[in-house]
């Protein structure tokens, strides 16, 4: 009896760590009584607790009896990759719909403060299935097809398309190229190395070429039958010799300019700390995880 007991308590964090979410998070059901082959039926998701507001369902065949399960979580899967930018982790399940599902709609609301506030170009939703590629590691999370739907001054509603059922995310996106001005100062001490410090500037975009079209237009503007004396001949040499000077400093300027990505990893590499207390520093002074990580991964690819 007592071997008994002691597998039982043995086995229980598997248990755990393999089941759904726990029943006290908030969750909804869904009736779905007959569902036709390819006609959408959509449910309302009444509990506010859980950012998603509807599930439109569509099948491939006749489905009777079937129910779809909306959960939100505190947090995501824990063996599921790491995301940054994240609103909120919900878990949805369904019964009598194997096989059968065509595309759900879900339907999920964002604040705009929470938009605003975090500066997101925009905001979609992923999905997570417990599956392994070829290599035996687990997937990552798929970026799915994301619309807005409507929006008003405290909401914006957005709709996104899946194939199936598993664990969802709403996060926020940002464009590929942003960065932001971060002043990295490290704390001088007798005991510790003396850290390199950089002024690490904003990536916006790609810089500007000059506008060439105004020195095309004022030499396009000279005709050969105005030219009658030699100060006109003169004029228009000396023009043709400015543009070119001009149309050139734009490449002059960026020949030895260092990228302000190459400027936040020079950083890390040349840093006397650990990784962990480098990343307590970045984010002391506003940097965020996502930033960090890909400093990090691109440091490692070239290792």
């Amino acid at each position: 009896m007592k071997q008994f007991f002691l597998l039982a308590i043995l086995l229980i964090p598997f248990v755990f760590a393999a089941a759904p979410p726990s029943a006290a998070f908030p969750k909804e059901v869904l009736f779905f009584d007959k569902l036709n082959p390819d006609e959408i039926q959509i449910k309302l998701v009444e509990n506010d607790e859980i950012r998603i507001t509807k599930i439109g369902l569509t099948t491939n065949e006749l489905a009777q009896r079937s129910r779809i399960t909306v959960q939100a979580m505190p947090d995501c899967p824990e063996n599921a990759p790491y995301q940054t930018n994240l609103l909120q982790c919900f878990f949805t399940s369904s019964q009598n719909l194997d096989g059968k599902i065509k595309q759900i709609e879900i339907y999920f609301k964002v604040p705009r403060e929470w938009i605003e506030a975090n500066k997101y170009a925009g905001v979609e939703l992923k999905r997570y299935s417990y599956s392994w590629n070829e290599n035996g590691i687990l997937a990552e999370w798929k970026d799915l097809e994301t619309k807005i739907e409507k929006e008003n001054e405290e909401y914006v509603h957005y709709v996104a398309f899946s194939d199936d059922v598993e664990y969802f995310s709403i996060v926020g996106s940002r464009l590929e190229n942003e960065f932001y001005v971060k002043e990295i100062k490290e704390d001088i001490n007798e005991n510790q190395p003396k850290e390199i410090n950089y002024q690490v500037p904003i990536i916006t975009e790609k810089p500007k070429q000059m506008d060439e079209s105004f020195y095309d237009n004022e030499i396009s503007g000279a005709s050969i039958t105005e030219i009658s004396t030699p100060a006109n001949a003169i004029s228009l040499l000396l023009l043709i010799v400015l543009t070119a000077s001009l149309t050139s400093i734009p490449f002059m300027n960026n020949k030895k300019e260092e990228t302000h990505f190459e400027k936040l990893t020079k950083y890390i590499e040349t840093s006397t700390l650990d990784e962990e207390r480098i990343v307590e520093k970045l984010k002391m002074h506003g940097w965020e995880d996502w930033q960090i990580d890909l400093a990090f991964k691109e440091i490692n690819e070239r290792e």
